[in-house]
């Protein structure tokens, strides 16, 4: 039997390794975690309460890790209910963060 390849910490390195040859990097508080290892502190398990600081300061880290990245995004989607979300963005372009207004 052909023991399992990969898993989730070969599949970071891969795409750690991916993201050092990019210099925009689009995704989710999810993507990003899932993806890379990197995490929002202070999200609420209903994913409510989403404080732009906190996905900065996660944006922050992956930014100090790729300095050749120019441009990071990611979305703030507030879910109120299974069919109504609030969504937003924040996005950290040549050492700079903008942010859209939540739209309900």
């Amino acid at each position: 039997m052909v023991q399992g390849l990969g898993g989730i910490a070969t599949a970071r390195a891969v795409n750690r390794e991916l993201v050092g040859s990019v210099d925009v990097l689009l995704g989710n508080e999810e993507d990003l975690a899932a993806a890379l290892g990197y995490e929002v502190e202070g999200l609420g398990p209903n994913l409510t309460d989403l404080d732009p600081a906190n996905f900065a300061r996660m944006i922050d880290r992956v930014v100090e890790d790729y300095p050749n990245l120019r441009v990071v995004a990611t979305t703030l989607r507030g879910v109120t209910s299974a069919s109504r979300n609030d969504w937003g963005a924040i996005l950290w372009a040549d050492g700079a963060f903008h942010q859209t207004a939540r739209v309900h």
